[in-house]
C-alpha cells in the first residue's frame, strides 16, 4: 500500500472520517461499528418511522460520521486573527440552534434522539493558511476541494454533506458573523427592513450572519436550470443545517436562488432565499 493509499485509509476508516488536524480522532459513544449496524438497531425506535422529520431524513442517509463541511478561511488580517475563533464558534452555535429548533409540531413531544444525535456527532474540518488561503478565488477553492473529495473518495458525492460542498469564510462574512446577534433565536426573531437584513440598536443596517457555499461541480461554460447560476451563493449561519439536509437528495445548484438579474447575489435562509446586492 502506498503512502496516500495509507494516509487515505486513515483518514475514512468504516464510515469514520478523521482529519490530522483534529487532536484526536473523532468518536461517539453511539458509533461502536458501522453505520449499518447502527441503523440495525435504530430502525427498531419508533423515531425511525419519522420519515418527515428532518433529523431522521438526514441519519437516514449518512454515510460518515462525523458530519459536516470543509470550511476555508481566506481573510487574514490581524483583527481576522483575533476573532478566528469566536467566529467558528458562533458558527457550530447557529447550526445546533437550528438542528433543536425544527421540531415539527407532531414530533414534539417525541424521543429526541434524532436531534441530539445530530448535534452531537457535527464537527466541521477548518483549513486555513495563509500563504495557499488569503484572498483565493471560488475556482481555486473548488479545485482544491475537489481534489481532497477524491483522495478521500468521495468524488461520487455520496458522503452527506462532506463531498456535497464547501464553506467559505471570506471578510464580508467574517464581519456579518462577527456582527451578529449572540443568540440565534433573537437573529431569527429579528425582522429587518428587508429580507436578509437586521438593524441594531443606534440604527445600523446589517446583513444577517452567512457563509459562502462553493459547488465543486460546476463548470462556467455548463448549462444551468437555475438562470444566472455562478457556482456558489451565501448562506444564512440558521440555514446550514437546512441546506444540509437539502443536499441529501439536490444539488448546490438545484437550492440557490434564482440569481436574477445577475449581479445580485443569491443568499439561502433555509427557504426559497433572496437576493442582496452588497
Amino acid at each position: 500500500m502506498s503512502q496516500q493509499e495509507r494516509s487515505r485509509a486513515d483518514a475514512l476508516q468504516g464510515g469514520n472520517l478523521h482529519h490530522p488536524s483534529w487532536p484526536e480522532r473523532w468518536s461517539h459513544p453511539e458509533f461502536t461499528g458501522p453505520l449499518r449496524d447502527l441503523r440495525k438497531r435504530w430502525c427498531k425506535q419508533p423515531w425511525y418511522k419519522h420519515r418527515t422529520r428532518r433529523s431522521v431524513m438526514f441519519i437516514k442517509w449518512l454515510s460518515c460520521l462525523p458530519w459536516g463541511f470543509v470550511i476555508y478561511r481566506t481573510v487574514y488580517t490581524a483583527e481576522s486573527d483575533r476573532l478566528w475563533s469566536a467566529c467558528l464558534a458562533k458558527i457550530d452555535r447557529y447550526v445546533r440552534w437550528s438542528i433543536s429548533n425544527v421540531y415539527e409540531d407532531e414530533f414534539r413531544n417525541s424521543d429526541h434522539f434524532p436531534e441530539k444525535f445530530v448535534q452531537e456527532t457535527y464537527k466541521n474540518l477548518i483549513f486555513e493558511d495563509r500563504e495557499r488561503w488569503e484572498g483565493a478565488s471560488s475556482e481555486q477553492i473548488r479545485t482544491d476541494f475537489k481534489q481532497y473529495s477524491e483522495f478521500l473518495g468521495m468524488e461520487d458525492g455520496s458522503h452527506i454533506p462532506w463531498s456535497k460542498a464547501c464553506l467559505v469564510i471570506d471578510e464580508s462574512c467574517l464581519n456579518s458573523i462577527v456582527s451578529a446577534f449572540e443568540d440565534p433565536e433573537e437573529s431569527a426573531n429579528w425582522r429587518g427592513p428587508q429580507r436578509g437584513f437586521v438593524i441594531e440598536k443606534g440604527g445600523y443596517i446589517m446583513l444577517k450572519p452567512f457563509v459562502v457555499m462553493i459547488d465543486p461541480t460546476f463548470e462556467p461554460e455548463g448549462s444551468y436550470d437555475t438562470p444566472g447560476y455562478q457556482g456558489y451563493m451565501r448562506v444564512e449561519l440558521a440555514g446550514i443545517w437546512e441546506a444540509a439536509v437539502e443536499l441529501r437528495l439536490a444539488t448546490v445548484q438545484e437550492i440557490c436562488p434564482n440569481v436574477i438579474p445577475t449581479e445580485m447575489i443569491p443568499v439561502y435562509d433555509g427557504g426559497s432565499g433572496y437576493l442582496v446586492n452588497v
